[in-house]
């Protein structure tokens, strides 16, 4: 289970770390996420599967 995200210089994205854990520090049941065109959704999913080994998300089911 991942507790936080932390991105440094990667595509769109600065010096940022999100958060997955709740006010009491146990995994958030539900994470969503959403946003304009372009703000960097696919980039945070493409570095999601590089982090966990896939080169590409794209293509998978």
């Amino acid at each position: 289970m991942f507790e936080y995200v932390k991105l440094k210089n990667y595509k769109s994205f600065g010096d940022v770390e999100f958060n997955l854990l709740d006010k009491n520090g146990a995994p958030k049941k539900l994470l969503l996420i959403y946003g304009k065109n372009g703000v960097g959704k696919s980039n945070l999913a493409s570095a999601f599967f590089y982090a966990i080994g896939n080169s590409s998300h794209y293509g998978c089911s």
